[in-house]
């Protein structure tokens, strides 16, 4: 054999071999209430290993408080060790990767403000973002009535955008992860884009109050016309795309230069035109432009036909670029969730996320089905020639 055959042949080897590790990726997300124990930590990693999770996501950063002990954001009240570093420490031994998995812009919940007042909350009051109708504290009763889940941060917001840095160079230096995942990086509805920080930057760059233009709508579109009107909110929409685009740009540059290998994943609305037009997380534009390294699509309905619709919308966008897909264990029986694996083994994308180990935990019924599906598909992948 000569030796560029040689060569030839250990590249196509190894261009195989890194395809199929690609399909491995399977995913667990972590909510923070199971970083509880000892006995909690070491079921969550044999839970991992028992369904064959190579990905472990876990939320430290949540409601505006860290579930480790930090030095940089409030810790929560229920966190009396770090379970967090046990659990990286436990995984990795067992040759499991950790991400650290923080909701960036959805900071509180509730009627009455966190106790700490070193809560962003409590230091960023100008920045929260209200609906044009209310603000304050009475938000809140509107976003229970409009399917909000509580007080979300600016993205215009320089101040937290240092905050968030700061917990980011903290766990790369604590921990030995791989990665940062951000969730909640979006706004929470159209309607909820409104904080004296974005209205004085938008007022600063285009002289003109948005708030003011949509509570006095019929008065501009009187003086301007419906085209003047319909060139305000074109305006208006890229302003808040940009917003998100820069935020996660200066993360993930800034993550690089702590790290260059550490991974940047995104977890993101699934429907591309949704999460753009709802949620003003263009994510096309975030795969196009390199801003993260993986992102997770959240593809959580139930339905086969709409789960299968939107993979087949998001691969015509992105070529299947570094997508793994979500998948919601609470909304759907264990067959449809496995039906779902396989569909998504069999496409072109890369590997799935199972949400949640929590809610499997507590259905040990449900854990134990899906155990023996997964076991039963790998198999089948083993005696397929």
């Amino acid at each position: 054999m000569t030796l560029f055959r040689f060569i030839v042949i250990h590249v196509l080897i190894l261009c195989t071999v890194t395809g199929l590790a690609a399909k491995e990726h399977r995913g667990l997300w972590v909510v923070r209430y199971a970083l509880s124990s000892e006995a909690e930590t070491r079921e969550i990693v044999n839970t991992a290993l028992d369904l064959r999770i190579t990905d472990l996501y876990v939320q430290v950063y949540a409601l505006g408080q860290a579930w480790y002990p930090s030095a940089v954001a409030p810790v929560a009240n229920t966190v009396k060790q770090d379970e967090f570093g046990r659990l990286v420490k436990i995984a990795r031994e067992k040759g499991l990767k950790v991400h650290a998995w923080l909701n960036v812009f959805y900071i509180w919940a509730g009627k009455t403000p966190p106790a700490n007042p070193e809560h962003v909350f409590n230091r960023r009051r100008h920045s929260i973002l209200n609906p044009p109708v209310v603000n304050s504290f009475k938000s809140y009763t509107w976003f229970l009535g409009h399917g909000v889940e509580g007080f979300f941060i600016d993205p215009a917001d320089k101040a937290y955008l240092e905050r968030i840095k700061d917990l980011i160079s903290e766990l790369i230096f604590r921990y030995n992860i791989e990665g940062i995942h951000l969730d909640y990086l979006r706004y929470p509805q159209r309607e909820v884009t409104f904080s004296v920080t974005g209205r004085t930057l938008f007022r600063e760059k285009y002289f003109a109050d948005p708030l003011n233009i949509v509570d006095k709508q019929n008065s501009y579109i009187k003086d301007y016309g419906l085209d003047g009107i319909a060139d305000f909110y074109g305006i208006y929409k890229n302003f808040l795309n940009k917003n998100l685009y820069t935020f996660l740009k200066n993360l993930r540059n800034h993550l690089k230069q702590l790290d260059k290998d550490a991974l940047l994943t995104c977890a993101v609305k699934a429907d591309p035109i949704q999460a753009k037009e709802v949620y003003y997380q263009n994510w096309p534009s975030w795969i196009e432009d390199n801003l993260c390294d993986e992102l997770l699509l959240m593809n959580y309905t139930e339905e086969k036909r709409i789960f299968k619709e939107i993979l087949s919308r998001v691969g015509s966008i992105s070529g299947y670029k570094n997508i793994r897909i979500g998948i919601a264990a609470h909304k759907q029986t264990v067959d449809s969730l496995l039906e779902k694996i396989r569909c998504i083994e069999t496409s072109g994308f890369e590997g799935y996320v199972l949400f949640s180990y929590n809610y499997l935990r507590e259905h040990p019924a449900y854990l134990n089905r899906l155990y023996q599906g997964i076991t039963a598909i790998k198999n089948s992948r083993k005696s397929t020639p």
